[in-house]
């Protein structure tokens, strides 16, 4: 089940209409088989969305094992609670699947990002992403010296299409230090972030990808 107050991240899967947008959202009550999430917000619009009854949906959200599941389901009616909602069918547990880390969608995205070196004495450096998913990001390092193994702390810099700035932070461990093209990077994954940062992070893979997608079929 899932508790109050938990973040969703919703696609709609029937029509072109609703084809290029992702939406968040929040669980407001969980009975009698139905899921209640207040309206979804669109992540380029930052608008309130209208979504159609018996609308398709794919919902993706964080568990409390920092684990990223997803499911499907539609869309009932339009309710009232203590604020306007949507009433969600409640799908059967065996529908939900658990995304593994390595199933993250990852995305070759430049972002700003600044690293604060853990280790006593070494200093914070900023730089940009080669690419970033749920689970880690790479990082140009050029003239820094990350040690495989090291323990780091990021805060990262999510522009979404709305306008709205996003700071998300995590620690993370260096797993691979590479050369490409004479380009030096630095692999990182994720050891300690919170459900809402993760949260974030994989709205905004999902935001870039379809947006990629659009401009293919331009």
């Amino acid at each position: 089940m899932l508790p109050v107050g938990t973040p969703l991240s919703l696609v709609v899967l029937d029509g072109d209409e609703y084809a290029e947008e992702t939406y968040r959202a929040n669980v407001i009550d969980v009975r009698d088989q139905f899921i209640y999430i207040d309206y979804p917000i669109g992540e380029q619009t930052n608008k309130s969305a209208f979504l159609p009854i018996d609308a398709h949906v794919r919902i993706s959200y964080v568990g409390k094992d920092k684990a990223v599941y997803t499911f499907a389901t539609h869309i009932v009616s339009r309710v009232k609670l203590t604020i306007p909602a949507l009433k969600l069918f409640q799908p059967d547990q065996t529908t939900i699947k658990k995304i593994q880390r390595r199933q993250y969608v990852r995305i070759d995205t430049a972002i700003d990002i600044a690293v604060e070196r853990i280790e006593k004495g070494q200093e914070s450096f900023t730089t940009v992403t080669l690419d970033i998913s749920g689970g880690g990001l790479s990082v140009i390092t050029q003239n820094q010296t990350l040690i495989e193994g090291e323990n780091v702390a990021v805060t990262m810099v999510l522009p979404f299409l709305s306008g709205e700035i996003i700071y998300s932070h995590a620690k993370a461990r260096v797993v691979r230090i590479r050369m490409v093209n004479k380009i030096k990077s630095a692999s990182l994954g994720f050891t300690e972030i919170s459900d809402k940062d993760r949260q974030t992070i994989i709205r905004y893979c999902f935001e870039k990808q379809r947006e990629t997608r659009r401009k293919e079929r331009l």
